[in-house]
């Protein structure tokens, strides 16, 4: 059986693993989990096939739980809670390790979460001295639900996720925001509490710094939103049987191409009166957005719902190419309970793309004629206890 995955094709062999032809890529797998007292397991090591692991069990029984654990080993934070939330009911800490296969060789990730100090982190037995130390070790895809409404919600949702797949592909990213959040916040503030008459003068110092800092995410977005453009393009015309051509563009707040950072400067001093009037700071790369389009219609407010849906796939899977570009190795796919907002056709070509890195694929039920010919491991989830 052969098919074509984002341009590039595979074949199944013996039905139970798929082999690429060409220019064979590095898979990086996760080969095992163990979480003590995290969310509602008390002990619990679970082992991962090399492909498609589909968890199964009715919903509030620790599936979503178990693809938290692993996407808080890669990137360092759940997006959905604090760290104290993340802790068994009645324990003072959780702990948290994976096993992974890299091209380098085996990699063991530990984290202690503690309900009073700072979560520790540790990387083959060497501490981390910042959670953004640990991005880049074991690279992850994560998507929910909510995630297929990233096209439709507000801008603050796509700039999330540009910010979070490029904090785990560039250190100097994450480095960049982390300043410009701060800065922006100070300068925010100064808006808050000062008059006019002395506001200006306060006001520049932090103008050239944001300036410098957002310079630097805005160069980082423009270049990876438009090789995602291009993966995404692929994948729409994949999911959509070729019926529709998606765009993917950058909208900043600032035009210019050369002297970004001076131009940066001079927007912020012309829109000095605006952000006066309104008390926050109207320009620079916590305003810019993603636009979305289906020939000449922008589908973020003019797209049906199904539309909405595929592109918000067709975005997410594109990132399996760009990081795989990146790093020379795919990363771990986190699907959760995301089947049954598509239709069997959609869910099979999805779980094809699954079955050419190492995925975690979380439902309540599945067809099985859907699973025909893919290499699927399956883990039963109830009441926070796993059995595969």
């Amino acid at each position: 059986m052969w098919i074509t995955i984002a341009g590039r094709v595979f074949i199944i062999a013996n039905s139970n693993r798929f082999v690429k032809l060409k220019r064979g890529i590095f898979l990086v797998t996760v080969q095992q989990i163990t979480m003590r007292n995290f969310r509602n397991y008390h002990e619990q090591t679970v082992c991962f096939g090399d492909r498609i692991n589909l968890v199964l069990g009715d919903n509030a029984q620790g599936k979503t739980n178990l693809l938290e654990g692993v996407f808080v080993l890669c990137v360092g934070k759940s997006l959905r809670a604090r760290d104290k939330d993340l802790i068994r009911q009645g324990e003072s800490q959780a702990v948290l390790e994976f096993v992974a296969r890299k091209r380098s060789g085996k990699s063991v990730t530990k984290m202690v979460i503690s309900g009073r100090d700072n979560k520790r982190i540790s990387v083959n037995g060497l501490p981390l001295k910042r959670t953004g130390e640990l991005l880049g070790t074991v690279a992850a895809i994560s998507f929910h639900p909510e995630d297929l409404k990233i096209v439709k919600d507000a801008p603050d949702s796509r700039r999330r996720f540009l910010d979070v797949d490029l904090s785990q592909a560039y250190k100097g990213y994450y480095a960049a925001l982390g300043r410009y959040q701060k800065i922006l916040l100070s300068r925010n503030n100064l808006l808050k509490r000062y008059d006019a008459a002395v506001l200006k003068d306060l006001l520049y110092p932090y103008d050239v710094q944001l300036a410098r800092e957002g310079s630097i995410l805005i160069r980082y977005r423009r270049e990876y939103v438009q090789r995602l453009g291009v993966a995404a393009a692929k994948l729409h015309r994949m999911l959509t049987d070729g019926r529709e051509e998606l765009s993917v563009t950058y909208q900043s707040t600032l035009k210019a191409e050369e002297q970004l950072e001076q131009a940066f400067t001079e927007a912020l001093a012309s829109c000095y009166e605006k952000d006066l009037t309104l008390k926050y700071t109207t320009v620079g790369p916590h305003r810019d957005d993603i636009k979305l389009a289906v020939g000449e219609m922008d589908i973020r407010v003019l797209g049906s719902q199904g539309q909405q849906r595929t592109a918000a796939l067709s975005l997410k899977l594109a990132e399996l190419e760009l990081f795989r570009e990146i790093y020379g190795e795919y990363p771990i796919l986190l699907l959760d309970d995301v089947l049954s907002e598509l239709d069997a056709s959609r869910q099979r070509r999805l779980l094809e793309i699954c079955a050419s890195v190492q995925s975690v694929v979380t439902a309540t039920h599945i067809d099985e004629a859907l699973l025909e010919g893919l290499p699927v491991t399956k883990i039963y989830v109830k009441g926070g206890t796993c059995e595969v």
